[in-house]
């Protein structure tokens, strides 16, 4: 039963390393979606985000290719959220483990 617990310790350290690294990459990325109004015929990019209570529009520029790296920020932060979710209830289910519990 030890190299069990072993094992599962080194996987919680490393759960532990990945969400502290993808809340790190999180924090370079834009937060929000992103929102293209339509305004005199002319399309412009708005990143759109909850800052407490309030929603906030922040004007990005015309719609055009040069942002698609911001809209695909936004992807990655999706992505990364999901990822960050799945490692949080895989990190519940090895503090059960080695806590005695069970999974």
């Amino acid at each position: 039963m030890l190299l069990i617990d072993s094992i599962v310790m080194q996987e919680k350290d490393r759960i532990e390393k990945m969400i502290s690294m993808y809340k790190e990459e999180l924090k370079l990325l834009p937060q929000g979606t992103f929102l293209i109004k339509k305004i005199r015929g002319k399309e412009y990019l708005y990143n759109q985000y909850r800052d407490g209570n309030r929603v906030v529009s922040k004007y990005i520029g015309k719609n055009g290719i040069n942002n698609s790296a911001k809209i695909e920020g936004v992807e990655r932060r999706k992505q990364i959220e999901s990822i960050i979710k799945t490692l949080n209830a895989e990190l519940v289910r090895v503090n059960r483990f080695l806590s005695g519990g069970r999974i």
